[in-house]
């Protein structure tokens, strides 16, 4: 059971963004090949088990790139990056190159910067929660990350 579920996993990339105060999902994207809808909810699983791993991790040093946080099956790993805002970036893959994985977070990192400088970021939410809908639902955000993803081979 576990090599039919390492397989769901292997080869593909996924990745979230997490607003470190509330905990909820800013931003998914699966970078796979893959589109069944159960390797979808695994790879969300192995990342939201993950992040308990990441929120002690971001204690113990000052940098933003926290390299590999957590294994999945011994072939996956959870790679993480915290922002100076408390935001964090989590990044599941089957590779441990960890220069291309810190290439690309910085890149989605300066993007989301800039995504949350607009005026019209936050719309009329008083409590933020309009950040939500805004990254997950924002096309030119989209296309952005999936053109840092090339790094990622």
């Amino acid at each position: 059971h576990a090599q039919r579920d390492a397989h769901m996993v292997a080869g593909v990339a996924a990745f979230c963004v997490v607003d470190g105060r509330t905990g909820r999902a800013l931003y998914e994207a699966d970078f796979g090949s893959t589109r069944r809808d159960d390797a979808r909810h695994l790879r969300q699983f192995v990342i939201a088990s993950s992040l308990d791993r990441l929120n002690e991790r971001k204690w113990e040093t000052h940098a933003t790139y926290l390299k590999i946080i957590d294994t999945f099956d011994s072939d996956c790993f959870i790679h993480a990056y915290v922002t100076q805002g408390n935001i964090h970036f989590v990044l599941l893959t089957t590779k441990r190159e960890e220069q291309n994985v810190k290439q690309f977070f910085e890149s989605v990192h300066e993007a989301t910067t800039k995504v949350r400088m607009c005026p019209f970021f936050y719309g009329d939410s008083d409590d933020h929660l309009g950040e939500i809908d805004w990254l997950a639902t924002n096309a030119s955000f989209d296309a952005k990350v999936r053109r840092c993803s090339r790094v990622l081979g």
